[in-house]
C-alpha cells in the first residue's frame, strides 16, 4: 500500500472517529447546549413542567408508601406506570404549548429530576422520622431506594430515565401533531389521511422490498416477544403454583430453639378469617442412606392430620409406585402413610429421590442428622430408621429429589428437639395478600420473639431470577423491533427524496409543516401497524402451538419437566404498545425533515 493510500485511510478513519465523538457529545450535553446557544430553549415552559413533574412524583411516592405497607409486589408496576405516566402528561402539555417536540427541554428535565431522585432515594432517612412499629429500626437505618425497590434500585432508576425520555418524545410528538396550525389545535386529519392513501395506492416505493422487510421485521419481533413472554410467564406461574402446593403460604418462627407454645399460637390466630389452616412443623437437613448409598435430603416433620390441610402433599401421593416405572397420582391418606404400625416410623419420599436410591414401598432406610448427641465419644450424629410408606410427585424437581416427609414426633426425636417445633405454617385464602396478613399475624402475637416469612420471601431467589430473566429477554427481543424500525425510517427517507416535488406543491398550496409531517408519520404507522398486527397473530398462534406440543424439558435444570405457555392480556398490551411506540419514533425524524423542506427548494430540485 502506498504512503498516499495509507494517509487517505488514516484521514478517513480519523473523520469517522470524530463523527462518533461529536455524536456522543451531542447526545450527552451538546444538544442541550446548542439549543440554549441558539436561543431555542424555552425556559418558562420547562420551569412549569419541572414543577408539574415534582408534584406528580411526590404524589406517586405517597401512593408507593401505601402500597408498600399492603402489597409490596405491586411496588415496581406502580412505580413504572407512575413515572412514565407523569412524564407523558407533563411533556404532552408542554408540546401543546410549544407546538413542537420538546426534545432537549425534556432531556434536561430528566437529567435534573433523575439526579434529585437518585439523591433522595439514596439518602439515609432521619432517625425517628418513621412511626414506631415492628420494622421501625430497619426503616430508620435503610435508605428509601433499597428499602422500597430492592438492591437494584439505582439500575431501575437509570433504565426508567432512559425510558422516560423515549416516552417524552413520543408524547411530545403526539401533542405536536394535534396542532394543525401554530395558532390553534385540530385533532381531525382527513386531509393528511387522504394524501397518505393516495401515496400508498399509487406509489410503488411503499410496496418495495424495503417496506416488506420492515413489515416482516416488526412482525417477527412482535411475534417473538409474545411467544417468549408466554413461555416465561407460563414457566413462572408453573413454578409458583408448585411452590404454593408444596409449601405453606406463611410461616411463623421464633427466635431461639424453645418454640413449645405452638398450640397457644395456633389458638390465638384461629379467629383470623383469612387463615384457612395451621399446622406445626420441624424442618432440617439430613442424610438418607440405603445399601451403602447416601444422599442429602430435607426432612420435614408434619402432623399427619393437620399437615395435609396446609399443603397439597396428599394430592400428590402416588397411588401405585414401583421403582423405575411410571406412577399414578391421586388423593392419598397422609396419616396412613406416616404413622407407624410395627414400631418403625414411616417416611414419604419424593419420586426422584426414590428412583435415585431405587427404593420400593416398605423398604427400610436410615436417616442421619448432623445434630450431635452427647456421649462417651463426644458429639455423634443422630440416626433413625424409617420405612418408606409412600412416594409423592409434585412436579418440582427440587422437591421430588430432596424432600422427605416424616411424622412430627419422629422428626422431633431425630432432631433432638424434645417438645419444640421449628415453626407453624399457615395456609391463607389469598396468597397474593399474604404480606398484609403477615403484619396482622405479628400484631396479634405482639411481635418479638416471633417472626414471619411469606412464600415470596422464602423463595425470593427463584422469583428474582425469573423476573430478571424475563426482563432481559424482553429487552433483547425488543431490538428486533428496533432494527425493523430503522427499516421503516429508511422507507420514509426514500419517500421524502422521491416526493420532493409533491411536498413543494403541497406547501405552495398552503399545507402547513405539521400537515406534511403527519402525512409521513401516517405512512410509517401503516407499515408499523401492519407489522404489529401480523406479529400479534403470529405470536398468538405460536404460543397456542407450543402449549399444545407439551414439550418436555430437563427438570434437573429448569425445576419442572414440561414447558407451559400462558399469554396474559396485560403483557400482550405491553408488547403491542412497545411496538407502536418504537415504530412511531422511527417516523419522527424523516417526517420532520420532509416538513422542513422549502417549497422553492423542493420544486427546484424536482
Amino acid at each position: 500500500m502506498t504512503t498516499h493510500s495509507q494517509s487517505g485511510v488514516l484521514r478517513w478513519s480519523t473523520r469517522q472517529v470524530l463523527v462518533v465523538v461529536r455524536l456522543l457529545w451531542f447526545v450527552v450535553l451538546g444538544g442541550v447546549i446548542g439549543t440554549i446557544r441558539r436561543r431555542q430553549f424555552h425556559w418558562t415552559t420547562t420551569g412549569f413542567a419541572l414543577v408539574g413533574v415534582g408534584l406528580g412524583l411526590s404524589a406517586l411516592w405517597r401512593i408507593l408508601e401505601t402500597v408498600y405497607d399492603t402489597n409490596p409486589g405491586l411496588i415496581i408496576p406502580y412505580a413504572v406506570l407512575g413515572w412514565f405516566g407523569t412524564w407523558s402528561v407533563v411533556v404532552f402539555a408542554q408540546g401543546l404549548k410549544l407546538s413542537k417536540i420538546p426534545v432537549w427541554e425534556s432531556y434536561l428535565m430528566l437529567l435534573v429530576t433523575t439526579g434529585l431522585t437518585y439523591w433522595w432515594l439514596g439518602m439515609d432517612p432521619v432517625a425517628g422520622s418513621v412511626s414506631v412499629d415492628g420494622l421501625a429500626e430497619w426503616r430508620q437505618t435503610t435508605a428509601r431506594g433499597p428499602r422500597v425497590f430492592g438492591s437494584l434500585w439505582d439500575r431501575l432508576l437509570t433504565i426508567s430515565a432512559l425510558g422516560g425520555w423515549i416516552v417524552s418524545i413520543f408524547s411530545g410528538s403526539i401533542a405536536m401533531m394535534l396542532r394543525t396550525r401554530s395558532t390553534g389545535m385540530q385533532a381531525r386529519s382527513s386531509f393528511e389521511w387522504f394524501v397518505t392513501r393516495r401515496h400508498v395506492q399509487g406509489a410503488q416505493s411503499f410496496l418495495s422490498m424495503t417496506s416488506i422487510v420492515a413489515v416482516l421485521g416488526v412482525a417477527l419481533g412482535v411475534g417473538s416477544l409474545i411467544a417468549i413472554n408466554g413461555v416465561m410467564t407460563g414457566y413462572q406461574l408453573d413454578v409458583q403454583e408448585k411452590i404454593l402446593e408444596t409449601n405453606a403460604h406463611l410461616v411463623i418462627q421464633k427466635y431461639g430453639t424453645d418454640f413449645i407454645e405452638f398450640d397457644q399460637v395456633i389458638e390465638s390466630l384461629s379467629d383470623i378469617p383469612a387463615i384457612k389452616a395451621q399446622a406445626p412443623f420441624a424442618f432440617s437437613e439430613a442424610m438418607i442412606g440405603r445399601d451403602g448409598k447416601g444422599q442429602g435430603v430435607l426432612v420435614k416433620g408434619v402432623s399427619p392430620d393437620d399437615g395435609i390441610k396446609v399443603t397439597s402433599v396428599g394430592d400428590h401421593i402416588c397411588v401405585e409406585y414401583r421403582a423405575n416405572e411410571s406412577v399414578g397420582r391421586g388423593q392419598g391418606n397422609l396419616a396412613e402413610r406416616l404413622l407407624s404400625i410395627d414400631g418403625v416410623a414411616k417416611a414419604v419420599v419424593g419420586i426422584e429421590l426414590a428412583r435415585s436410591l431405587n427404593l420400593e414401598i416398605g423398604e427400610l432406610v436410615t436417616v442421619t442428622t448432623p445434630v450431635g448427641i452427647a456421649g462417651a465419644r463426644g458429639n455423634a450424629p443422630k440416626a433413625m430408621r424409617f420405612r418408606v410408606g409412600g412416594v409423592f410427585y409434585s412436579g418440582m424437581h427440587e422437591f421430588d429429589a430432596r424432600l422427605l416427609y416424616v411424622e412430627l414426633q419422629s422428626a422431633q426425636s431425630l432432631f433432638g428437639m424434645g417438645d419444640a417445633v421449628h415453626g407453624v405454617e399457615i395456609k391463607v385464602t389469598d396468597p397474593d395478600e399474604v404480606t398484609a396478613l403477615s403484619a396482622k399475624v405479628l400484631e396479634t402475637l405482639d411481635g418479638f420473639p416471633y417472626r414471619t416469612s411469606d412464600w415470596r420471601q422464602l423463595n425470593h431467589g427463584i422469583f428474582s431470577a425469573l423476573a430478571v430473566q424475563k426482563v432481559v429477554m424482553f429487552l433483547v427481543l425488543t431490538f428486533i423491533v428496533i432494527v425493523a424500525a430503522f427499516n421503516i425510517a429508511s422507507v420514509l427517507f426514500m419517500g421524502v427524496v422521491e416526493r420532493s416535488e409533491e411536498i413543494g406543491i403541497l406547501r405552495a398550496m398552503g399545507a402547513s409543516t405539521i400537515q406534511i409531517m403527519k402525512v409521513f408519520v401516517f405512512e410509517g404507522w401503516l407499515v408499523g401497524g401492519l407489522g404489529t398486527l401480523i406479529g400479534l397473530l403470529f405470536g398468538l398462534v405460536s404460543a397456542w402451538g407450543l402449549e399444545r406440543l407439551e414439550l418436555r424439558i430437563a427438570a434437573e435444570v429448569y425445576m419442572i419437566d414440561t414447558m407451559r405457555v400462558v399469554v396474559k392480556w396485560e403483557e400482550l398490551c405491553i408488547v403491542v404498545v412497545a411496538a407502536v411506540v418504537i415504530c412511531h419514533l422511527a417516523t419522527i425524524f424523516p417526517a420532520l425533515r420532509a416538513s422542513r423542506q422549502s417549497p422553492v427548494e423542493a420544486l427546484r430540485e424536482a
